[in-house]
């Protein structure tokens, strides 16, 4: 039976419509004879129940939804009190491989995201949103119209989390470049032609498409695995120039962009270190002077790591960051790509490392991605990674019991029949 509920105090803006969508996940539904819940705007969350009423402490509107999921069920007393340790978290969906993902899909992990108090949703979108003047991209690929995403964005922002676009500004764009009404702007199969003025005009449109929608003043602007940058039309038209110069230049264009847009950038960080050291994470070295004095300060670096189970190479992937000087934001994986089952050990493993690394170091911000290329399983799998991501940054806590009894608050299932 729903626990009837009667609201007063200070809650967040459109309070009544986020509770009408999460009602049926809540078992919860407003009724002016139902239990006093009093919201207080505060430092934190808090949940305090004397078994009658109960007051709820608040700091952004997507504690005050968490806080609603930790009510014990049936209700009895409790005093529950969580600090988070990071600024944003957040998850990444890929509706750019294997399949586009409907709004509705997307409704329910935002509504999920609510309960568990991620605060955060970016959009992973190659071609698969629309940009006028641009008919073949994301053509026949089952692309998002304008009004689709700006719905989202007004969906999410009720249940108090920032949606922003995710796109790709240099590599990454097969799908896009392979139709030979493109072609012009190819350097490779995968890369745009850097210096090319045609290059930039296209750019101008897809980034101001991408980021029309949203509320986010937030881009995240792609540019990693650039493999073969310089070395197919640029090689013709220019002859050979190192990698990496090609690529600061292009992203300065890039940021001019972004700029006149008025948004605030963040990218992959892999080609910095590809091109100081010829790997990602092999380097035992510190950056050349040069190449960390010539990074931008403007663009957040995002550090992506989905591998390591050895919390030594994160601590020491952080520093080389931090040697770069820009604002470091961190991503790692909920593996559910590469086969038709997702490594629920391999994602447990991983995460707990890497976030008790970011909790251990200050970085402030990371997110989950969710990767679906050589992948045919349900997405709704991703639900135990999304909870741990959320468990490590309100308590900390990585304990299998304790994700259980959160899985089941939040989304009325139980680990171990993902486990099994």
């Amino acid at each position: 039976m729903d626990l009837k509920i009667a609201l007063s105090g200070d809650l967040p803006a459109r309070c009544s419509d986020a509770l009408a969508a999460l009602a049926p996940e809540l078992g919860m539904v407003p009724a002016a004879e139902g239990v006093p819940v009093r919201g207080h705007r505060g430092a934190a969350l808090a949940v305090c129940c004397d078994g009658a009423s109960v007051t709820i402490e608040w700091a952004q509107p997507i504690q005050f939804y968490r806080a609603l999921s930790l009510l014990p069920r049936p209700l009895a007393a409790c005093d529950i009190r969580e600090e988070p340790c990071f600024e944003t978290v957040g998850m990444m969906f890929d509706t750019s491989r294997n399949a586009v993902l409907r709004p509705d899909t997307l409704r329910s992990f935002l509504r999920k995201m609510a309960l568990m108090g991620m605060n955060l949703g970016m959009m992973y979108t190659e071609d698969t949103y629309e940009v006028p003047g641009q008919p073949y991209f994301g053509y026949q690929r089952g692309r998002y119209t304008y009004e689709e995403l700006h719905a989202l964005d007004d969906y999410a922002d009720m249940l108090g989390i920032e949606l922003c676009p995710c796109v790709q500004t240099l590599g990454h764009l097969n799908r896009a470049l392979h139709w030979p009404a493109m072609r012009r702007l190819q350097d490779n199969d995968e890369v745009l032609l850097a210096d090319s003025e045609e290059t930039y005009s296209f750019l101008r449109q897809i980034l101001t498409a991408a980021s029309a929608p949203y509320r986010s003043k937030r881009i995240h602007i792609g540019m990693d695995e650039a493999h073969g940058v310089g070395m197919g039309a640029h090689l013709r038209l220019h002859g050979y120039e190192k990698p990496y110069d090609i690529l600061r230049r292009h992203l300065k264009r890039v940021l001019d962009i972004v700029n006149e847009l008025g948004l605030s950038p963040m990218m992959w960080s892999d080609m910095h270190f590809l091109n100081a050291f010829g790997s990602y994470y092999a380097s035992d070295k510190d950056f050349p002077a040069e190449v960390a004095e010539s990074v931008n300060k403007q663009v957040g670096l995002v550090y992506w790591d989905y591998y390591a189970e050895d919390i030594e190479k994160y601590r020491r992937m952080i520093a080389l960051h931090r040697q770069l000087g820009a604002p470091l934001v961190f991503a790692g994986g909920i593996w559910i790509w590469g086969s038709g089952i997702p490594d629920y050990v391999k994602t447990l493993n991983t995460t707990v490392k890497a976030l008790t690394a970011c909790r251990e170091l200050g970085v402030r911000e990371v997110f989950a991605t969710v990767w679906n290329d050589d992948s045919d399983g349900d997405l709704r799998a991703v639900l135990p990674g999304m909870q741990l991501f959320a468990e490590m940054d309100y308590t900390g806590n990585d304990d299998l019991g304790v994700l259980d009894a959160r899985l089941r608050q939040s989304c009325g299932v139980a680990l171990k029949d993902f486990m099994d």
